[in-house]
Parts: structure tokens; sequence; C-alpha cells
């Protein structure tokens, strides 16, 4: 299986970065921003519709 990144944005740093959906959690697991420590859905750190379907395929959802 070919890996697939994703561009996570954190809405409240704004802090942009790519991920590999292997080492997120699902979307509706809460996340934390490894830059500000804001705590949130991990579907509001996606940075586009697109990224977010690749999050939900990758985990079955």
């Amino acid at each position: 299986m070919q890996q697939a990144w994703i561009q996570l944005r954190c809405p409240a740093c704004e802090e942009g970065w790519e991920a590999n959906p292997a080492d997120l959690p699902e979307p509706k697991q809460e996340y934390t921003c490894k830059h500000c420590d804001d705590t949130r859905k991990m579907a509001e750190f996606t940075q586009t519709q697109t990224d977010l379907r690749i999050l939900k395929e990758f985990h079955g959802v």
C-alpha cells in the first residue's frame, strides 16, 4: 500500500504541517497541536475536505 500524506493546520495557532494518517487518531478523537497545545477533534486539523476524506478512509470511518 502506498503511503499517503495529508495537510494539517491548527485552527488556533495556524501552524501547518504534513502527516501520515497512520500516525494520527480517528477524525472524532481528540488531538493536541504540537506547536501550541490546543486540543480539538482531529477532523478540525485537516486543511481540506480531501485531507479529511483520506483520514476517514484510512480509519474506515
